[in-house]
């Protein structure tokens, strides 16, 4: 698969990448951290912190609540459907920023 570079510099976008597919595999990794880049583009702040992935179903979801608790003052957060062919598959992403 191909990497989509940020200016200068992928290295976050990157591991993001690898972080999400061990979690959920390669597709499914791929398609959320696109989501995910584009929420961060949305919000123009470069202080972020609480990364956070949760399906929704799963005990995954109440770490994401807690999560979204520890950090700076402002958070987004976004649910997406990954569509497959016998199901669709629902998750929260989120983080915080500012200061």
């Amino acid at each position: 698969m191909k990497h989509i570079c940020t200016p200068k510099n992928s290295y976050y976008y990157d591991s993001i990448v690898k972080w999400l597919s061990i979690k959920y595999g390669d597709k499914i990794g791929r398609f959320l951290s696109n989501r995910l880049a584009k929420m961060i583009r949305k919000t123009n702040d470069f202080c972020m912190d609480n990364f956070r992935v949760a399906e929704v179903g799963t005990k995954e979801v109440k770490k994401f609540e807690e999560q979204s608790k520890n950090g700076c003052c402002g958070s987004y957060e976004n649910k997406f459907i990954f569509k497959e062919k016998n199901k669709n598959r629902i998750f929260l992403i989120g983080y915080n920023y500012g200061h």
